[in-house]
This record gives C-alpha cells, structure tokens and sequence, in this order.
C-alpha cells in the first residue's frame, strides 16, 4: 500500500512538473507576445492543457521562416501534438481525478458512477512508467523551448535529433516497469 500510496504522488508531481515546464515555456524571453500567451491561456481555461500546448505550439510554428517548405511543418504538428497528447493530456485526467479525491475508483464527469477506463488506470500506476513520462516530458519542453526561442536556428538544427534521440530513448525504455527494475537490481 505505501508503494501504490508514494507512486500515486509521484503521478501528481508530474503533473506538477508538466504545468510548470508550461508556464516556462510560455514566459520563454522574445518568444511570445502578451496576446499570444493569452490566447494559449484562454485554450487552457476552455479546452484543457493539451490543448493549451498544442495551441502554444501552433503559435510557434507560425514563426519558423526557415523551415523547410513542405511537410515540416506539418510533420512536427502531428510528432509533437502525439507527444503532447501521450505525456500531458493522459496524466492530466488522472491528476484532475486525484484532485477531486479520488484516488482509488475514478468517476465519470457527473460522479453518477465509475469511469473503468481511468481506473485502472490509477489502478495500474507504475514508477517506472511515470519516470518514461517524465524524461519524455523534459525533452518535449526542450523541443518546444527551441521552436519558441529560436525557431529558425536551434529548432531547425536539434529537432531532428532530438526528436530520433527521445524515439530511441523511449524504445530503450519501452519494457521497463517496477517488476522488471526489481528484477534488474537483485
């Protein structure tokens, strides 16, 4: 019960660590206007996170003179908004879950009765996943840092590889789990 107990938290604080990684992104120096950081806001409060950081990410992308014409752009739309949907917009739900209390059993938005899907979700938790999370989570804000900060040097230098370097890393780490890093240090 405390390793469910500690690892329910550490889902918590990643989400945590996600909107804060957002609010950076968002207040990067030269990168985005008053209006701009309020529009993505306005998407947050209507739509949700995800949605908050595909909008910051469109915005950004608008500003990348140096892209190469084509499918780019269009490629790092659908690269980054899977990335964003995977390790900002599935946690988010479970941690508005843990928000309301309810950490073992999830309920559905009228609290009329149990949402299965996210609760075995909560139910089903590892450590081990959440760290993939996170390390996936650091290297998406770096992508985004880029295309906000230097959207025509450092994102068309790095994402390439940064995005095959987070692809490689995330297959390295595809089959780990609590059991198998048990397993790992006996």
């Amino acid at each position: 019960s405390d390793v469910e107990c500690q690892t329910r938290v550490m889902a918590v604080l990643y989400c945590t660590i996600a909107e804060s990684y957002f609010a950076k992104i968002l207040n990067t120096p030269d990168s985005l206007s008053d209006s701009e950081i309020q529009v993505v806001k306005d998407v947050v409060k209507s739509f949700g996170i995800s949605n908050g950081w595909k909008k910051c990410l469109e915005i950004a992308l608008k500003k990348c003179e140096a892209a190469p014409k084509g499918s780019h752009i269009p490629n790092v739309k659908q690269k980054i908004g899977g990335l964003i949907d995977k390790y900002i917009l599935e946690p988010s739900v479970m941690r508005n879950k843990f928000a309301h209390g309810q950490w073992e059993n999830a309920f559905n938005r009228e609290l009329t009765e149990i949402n299965t899907e996210i609760t075995g979700r909560i139910q089903n938790l590892d450590i081990a996943e959440i760290e993939k999370h996170k390390y996936a989570l650091t290297q998406l804000s770096q992508i985004m840092t880029d295309i906000l900060a230097s959207p025509n040097k450092a994102h068309i230098r790095d994402y390439w590889t940064l995005t095959c370097n987070l692809e490689e890393e995330l297959n390295r780490r595809r089959d780990w789990n609590t059991e198998s890093k048990r397993a790992a240090l006996k």
